[in-house]
């Protein structure tokens, strides 16, 4: 027997509200873990009112199930009222609508002009090196707010004839929906939450070994990060080589007899640099050898300044790796300034903190890799931290571009922790930037022992920096690069 259009009608629909963001589509158990989700975004939703019950509505009956059935309908409950919708879209237009004193407030118009008044400074030769960047697109980068605003961004769609497509699956296009859904953000987003978002609005698509990023998950599921990884890697031969035991063995002993004060440290360092090894590993022991020279035989316990964990601790071991002065490859701090000076200079004349630099006769000819360093204290700021990763970025894709190259190496510095990427450009509009490895450099020469852990990983970066990061054989079409279309943050 079927029930009459009327009776069917008079039945209330069964409902199950959940607690979803209209930001990130993250489900949690509860409205208070979702409020309190949302002060990630900057929005501060406001409790419900206590001992006041849900209205009431003829319509619908509101249950609590996980089940999946056709009759039940899941609705998305507002975490500042008791309004329900079907479309997440819904929920976030009547959010913004009724609740709009908790978003997060734009910058006021006198901040937007302080901004704009940033005076011009002339570009020298040597910066050019670094690749020019027109002021609007410069001011994009401007260090004075934190925020990123993506209402002044567009995207072009991917080439027809240049896609990265890996097993049916099309990198192009899902890249390009990841940086479509940034325009999606009607306010602003911090930085350290969204660096994928950042990188992406550059055209960079940030990927390092297991890590899956909330932000890239929604457009590219574990699988198809590990297969784009595995493209990368096997398109540019990165491949991490095995440990030599027996020459690490001897290496440790000859540590040990330093640390012990059996020999001199000018003797282990004739020891370390006659023992029989290939090229890289000669020169990842030529860094240790160095090490050896400058560093203190037990750990300082007062805080190293930036000056002195360039001079001392990071500048000994990078420069025996990557300084080349007969090739003609120089390993330069091109950075001067002071770190309060940082805090108060223009992106119009940024300049990276490290340039690894070919040069040609009397002039640099073109980059190999950039770097930023910070030391220790501020590890805790993760917006510093994750600013320099995208001004590393940024050098690198502008070198890519405007210096024609296939690869470019980028080293970011925190303290003594140093962590290696490698910039491709394995399609049209995708700047892949691929986390190497991470080197801990020592604090004293007990410590150097620990390093010599590492000597494969110094091997596979040395070598992806000798085969990739060289100029292109064949010019790089003007199509296929991407102007940095950034957030202002």
């Amino acid at each position: 027997m079927s029930l009459s259009l009327e009776t069917q009608n008079s039945i209330p629909q069964l409902v199950v509200i959940i607690n979803t963001c209209f930001v990130c589509s993250q489900t949690y158990s509860t409205v208070q873990k979702l409020q309190d989700h949302l002060l990630k975004y900057q929005i501060k939703a406001k409790k419900r009112p206590k001992n006041v019950k849900r209205p009431k509505d003829s319509s619908v009956c509101i249950i609590q199930s996980d089940d999946d059935h056709q009759q039940i309908e899941k609705h998305f409950g507002c975490p500042s009222c008791f309004e329900h919708f079907k479309e997440l879209k819904q929920l976030e237009n009547h959010f913004r609508k009724h609740h709009s004193e908790c978003m997060p407030q734009l910058p006021t118009q006198q901040a937007n002009e302080t901004e704009e008044s940033q005076p011009e400074v002339d570009s020298d030769d040597e910066s050019q090196a670094y690749g020019k960047r027109s002021a609007s697109e410069s001011s994009s980068l401007d260090s004075k707010a934190e925020l990123m605003n993506p209402s002044c961004l567009s995207f072009v769609l991917p080439s027809a004839n240049d896609r990265l497509v890996i097993d049916r699956f099309d990198v192009s296009a899902a890249f390009y929906n990841f940086q479509q859904s940034i325009l999606t953000h009607k306010w602003k987003l911090s930085l350290e939450d969204h660096i994928h978002c950042a990188m992406a609005s550059t055209s960079i698509l940030l990927l390092a070994p297991n890590r899956y990023p909330a932000d890239l998950l929604p457009f590219f599921d574990e699988q198809q990060i590990n297969s784009t990884i595995g493209h990368i890697e096997l398109k540019y031969g990165l491949k991490k080589p095995t440990m030599d035991v027996d020459l690490v063995t001897k290496a440790v002993k000859i540590l040990q007899d330093v640390i012990s004060r059996t020999i001199s440290r000018e003797t282990a360092e004739i020891n370390l640099l006659t023992l029989e090894a290939g090229e890289k590993e000669h020169k990842f022991f030529k860094a240790i050898a160095a090490l050896v020279k400058k560093l203190p035989r037990v750990s300082i316990q007062e805080e190293v300044k930036e000056l002195e964990l360039c001079s001392r601790f990071v500048d000994p071991f990078l420069c025996e790796l990557f300084d080349d002065p007969d090739a003609g490859t120089f390993f330069r701090w091109t950075n001067e300034l002071t770190v309060e000076s940082k805090k108060n200079q223009s992106s119009l004349n940024w300049r990276p903190d490290i340039a690894i630099t070919r040069l040609q006769g009397v002039r640099w000819r073109y980059n190999l890799g950039f770097g930023e360093a910070k030391p220790a204290q501020p590890y805790s700021n993760h917006f510093a931290i994750c600013k320099d990763l995208l001004r590393v970025g940024v050098f690198c894709k502008n070198s890519i571009d405007s210096q024609n190259m296939d690869g470019v190496m980028g080293l970011q510095i925190v303290g003594r922790t140093i962590t290696f990427y490698v910039m491709v450009l394995p399609a049209t509009g995708i700047y892949g930037m691929y986390e190497l490895g991470e080197i801990q450099v020592p604090s004293s020469v007990a410590d150097i022992p620990k390093l010599l852990m590492d000597m494969a990983t110094v091997s596979y970066i040395l070598d992806v920096f000798g085969r990739v990061c060289v100029p292109a054989v064949t010019p790089i079409t003007t199509n296929k690069r991407q102007q940095p279309l950034l957030m202002r943050f």
